[in-house]
């Protein structure tokens, strides 16, 4: 569960800015890469903010996802980041930025282009692996301090509630190098 394997790291025009998928909500999501319209992909619930380089010759993509509930929930949980549009079923309604470009990565090192090698040094050994596919996944029950539960906007019963949190992270592989990285971290209230 720590931090630095989800944070995206490397993003904005200056390329010093991060998105943290569970703090970020969308107006942080907007003042890094700017606003974007939501995609919908099909079997998916919920629609993603898609963004690609707008550096000429890098197609480095951003697909992110924000919970749909209303109030302090409403948080990023899914970042997935992709060597280029490739299957994307509409890449013209991505949005173009300069917050984006190939230097992305998690604080942890996690970046497009790596080998399956190079992601186990970093992440450890996958829960499950294909041929092309790393798969990692964790859960675990978690209690916040009162004070950490009042600044996500939630009200103080939280504190005896108990969340939820899971994780899973999935790199795919394309000629041996990793071409698709996705970040997702959610915790559950209810």
């Amino acid at each position: 569960m720590d931090w630095a394997q989800v944070t995206l790291d490397h993003l904005g025009p200056a390329g010093d800015q991060s998105l943290i998928p569970d703090q970020a909500d969308a107006a942080r999501l907007f003042a890094v890469l700017g606003a974007a319209p939501k995609v919908h992909m099909s079997g998916e619930i919920v629609d993603r903010y898609g963004y690609v380089s707008s550096i000429p010759g890098d197609m480095t993509v951003l697909l992110v996802m924000v919970d749909n509930c209303p109030g302090p929930c409403e948080r990023v949980f899914d970042l997935e980041l992709r060597r280029d549009p490739g299957s994307f079923p509409e890449p013209g309604k991505l949005q173009p930025t300069p917050g984006l470009n190939a230097a992305a990565a998690t604080k942890s090192g996690l970046r497009l282009g790596l080998t399956k090698d190079e992601v186990k040094a970093i992440l450890g050994w996958p829960q499950h692996e294909e041929e092309n596919v790393l798969y990692y996944g964790a859960a675990r029950n978690a209690s916040f301090s009162k004070e950490e539960v009042l600044a996500r906007g939630f009200p103080e019963k939280y504190v005896r509630m108990g969340q939820y949190i899971d994780r899973f992270i999935k790199v795919t592989f394309t000629n041996g190098r990793a071409d698709s990285i996705r970040l997702d971290h959610r915790t559950v209230w209810d």
